[in-house]
Formats: structure tokens, C-alpha cells, sequence
């Protein structure tokens, strides 16, 4: 946890509900500095927009939460340039994709439909997209060797310069 979260301000890409936003208060972010960014929610908390085409000021977060969206955009860079725009320096991004073994892609879901976007195998895919911007990368969970065949998660928090 931060020792300073009450002061820094927070982004939540793809939050919907307030669910994430409520986690983030009870790690002692402040609710004045939290925003939520997704394409549709129900609540006043949440920012109507799109994380390709980002509603705010250049410098204005310090950390910037991509929890299981990502791999929804065709158009990653896109985004990852949204997110160093906004990124004030030194801040943190924390991204989290699940990863579909590749028999598994194109199958449809239980409702019928077969998602379609970006498939991220490994947290290096992460770090290639902000380049030049990365300063470190503290965090990071890899597919385990043994669940190659298996639906799982990749997950990295990077560090911007």
C-alpha cells in the first residue's frame, strides 16, 4: 500500500460499477481523487468515455488501474499512449488480462458469443506497449509453465518515468 494514498490521484479504466472504486477507498485512496473510466455504468462515479480517447488533462494520475480490459481493445497502443498521457511521471500503471490458450479463442462463450480483441501471453507484451516510458515493472505474474492449456491471468503493475 502507499504510505501517501489519500494524496494521489487514481484512474480506474473499466470499473462499470463502483465495486472497484469502493476497494480503492478502503486502501485509503481518497474518494475525492478516485475517477472510473468505462463505456457504460450506471453510477455518477463512473466517467462515461472510452480508454482509447481519454476525457482528461495530460499529468493527471498517479496510478492508473487496467483491470481485465485491455484485452478487449484491437487497439492496445492506442490505448497504452492514452495511458502515458495521462500518467502524471513516475506513476503506476497495474494491468490485468486473462489469457485463453489458443485452442480455446474462438470458441464461443456459454451466451454464444466469441470474444474478440487483444490476447496478451505473457507481461512483457505489457511493457512493449509504454516503450521508452517504463522505469520498472515491480510486479509480475506469468502463465505458469503448468497452465499452458488453461484459462488464467496475466498480470503486471509498471512503473513510469
Amino acid at each position: 500500500m502507499f504510505r501517501n494514498a489519500h494524496d494521489l490521484k487514481v484512474l480506474s479504466i473499466g470499473p462499470r460499477s463502483e465495486t472497484e472504486l469502493f476497494m480503492l477507498y478502503a486502501a485509503e485512496f481518497h474518494p475525492d481523487n478516485v475517477r472510473g473510466l468505462d463505456i457504460v455504468s450506471y453510477s455518477e462515479l463512473v466517467d462515461l468515455g472510452d480508454m482509447h480517447h481519454m476525457p482528461y488533462p495530460d499529468n493527471s494520475f498517479d496510478v492508473i488501474i487496467l483491470g481485465w480490459v485491455l484485452g478487449y481493445s484491437h487497439a492496445p497502443q492506442k490505448v497504452a499512449n492514452e495511458v502515458m498521457r495521462v500518467a502524471k511521471p513516475g506513476a503506476y500503471v497495474a494491468i490485468g488480462c486473462e489469457r485463453a490458450p489458443p485452442k480455446e479463442r474462438q470458441k464461443p462463450s456459454k451466451s454464444g458469443i466469441v470474444l474478440e480483441g487483444t490476447y496478451f501471453e505473457s507481461t512483457q507484451q505489457y511493457v512493449d506497449l509504454f516503450k521508452d516510458r517504463v522505469y520498472d515493472v515491480p510486479v509480475r505474474h506469468e502463465v505458469h509453465r503448468k497452465m499452458q492449456d488453461q484459462t488464467c491471468h496475466v498480470m503486471a503493475v509498471i512503473e513510469l518515468k
